[in-house]
């Protein structure tokens, strides 16, 4: 069995069953073109149509939230320790004795 939408064959699927008996047969397939598109399975034809694309990938948020987290990773190694040295109520580090 094939899946055609606009005469391009999308999808196969190889069924075997018994005669005089039906079988749901599902497919599913990624559709980027908004509009009407036509689809064909075993000689039935009909239409559907496209009328928005889903949200795509927010790049910027995933981003800016990386370097956040990043930024975050890098003050509390460092930025702690710098404190130590220059902040009059923080313990200073103990140097190790040579």
């Amino acid at each position: 069995m094939e899946l055609k939408v606009d005469g391009i064959t999308q999808a196969t699927r190889q069924i075997t069953q018994a005669p005089e008996t039906s079988q749901t047969v599902n497919f599913t397939i990624a559709g980027e073109t908004v509009g009407k598109h036509q689809v064909e399975v075993a000689g039935l034809v009909g239409e559907f149509e496209i009328t928005e694309l889903p949200p795509g990938i927010n790049w910027w948020l995933i981003g800016g939230t990386l370097a956040i987290a990043v930024l975050l990773a890098v003050w509390l190694t460092w930025g702690r320790r710098w404190l130590r040295g220059h902040h009059p109520r923080l313990p200073k580090q103990a140097k190790a004795a040579s």
